[in-house]
């Protein structure tokens, strides 16, 4: 496994210490991932100024770091997704119906055509319509169950749908523009991303930290990682923007751009991570 931290464990605590202001006890304790020793705050700030300073990418400590802390605060962690109290969860459903209302007009502003000097991209009415048709299939199914667990669930419900009819109606776009052009694959972060990919045929493996626009070579079919979701994917003139501070895993194949879940990546991979 690659340690993330070998970079700075060649340096002195001192000399880490008169770069960053960050007290050589709590660099050491830093390097030898003494996450007891420091709130989530600290932490944080502390890997931000760290990063900031030498250039480079720790998401595999901070994740360490948010697996301990789930483990740590366990009734914290689930509190987190209780949406309401149990009077509001009985009295308080009315919220569904506007939330859904706003999910929806939601998604189909983001599904709206998006139009380049090259090439202008309409997004299906059918695939609007799919979307319509699951978010009030979702509200029917929610309203009709009576004693209802939680609000959470059907929070959960909702969101489900919206995320699945998105994906379809972002790779029917694409399949759609790909027969129509020449195929592209662009990578636009909203901030400073780790981009690992895997050649499918030959299994090589390349990984880079990018900032600005970067196009991959369509000619070849890959199956890669990025470190955060806040990136906006172009494929052969087809946007779609994510907004996730979780990692996402891909795959592309003949044109075809697809997100795909940890599980299946693993299966693509050969059951290896990376």
């Amino acid at each position: 496994m690659v340690d993330v931290l070998e970079p700075l464990k060649r340096l002195d605590p001192e000399t880490i210490s008169s770069r960053t202001k960050i007290s050589p006890a709590n660099i050491k304790r830093l390097l030898n991932r003494e996450f007891e020793s420091f709130s989530k705050v600290q932490f944080f700030g502390f890997i931000s100024i760290l990063e900031r300073e030498y250039g480079i990418d720790l998401y595999l400590l901070k994740e360490d770091y948010a697996a301990f802390d789930a483990a740590r605060h366990p009734r914290l962690q689930e509190r987190e997704y209780v949406l309401g109290t149990p009077r509001e969860r009985r009295s308080g459903r009315w919220w569904l119906g506007v939330l859904m209302l706003a999910l929806l007009a939601w998604t189909i502003y983001t599904l709206l055509p998006v139009r380049s000097s090259e090439q202008a991209t309409t997004v299906e009415y059918a695939a609007i319509s799919k979307a319509k048709e699951r978010l009030e299939a979702a509200h029917q199914q929610a309203l009709s169950e009576a004693n209802l667990s939680s609000s959470s669930e059907s929070a959960g419900l909702l969101m489900s749908s919206i995320a699945i009819t998105a994906q379809e109606t972002f790779a029917s776009s694409v399949a759609a523009s790909s027969a129509a052009g020449t195929a592209e694959l662009i990578l636009m972060p909203a901030r400073r991303l780790w981009l690992g990919l895997i050649d499918a045929d030959s299994g090589q493996k390349m990984q880079q930290i990018i900032e600005s626009p970067f196009e991959i070579n369509t000619s070849k079919r890959w199956r890669g990682i990025l470190g955060h979701g806040y990136v906006e994917v172009r494929v052969n003139g087809v946007a779609q923007s994510y907004r996730t501070p979780d990692k996402l895993w891909f795959v592309y194949d003949n044109g075809t751009f697809e997100i795909v879940d940890s599980t299946v990546f693993l299966q693509l991979n050969g059951g290896k991570a990376w």
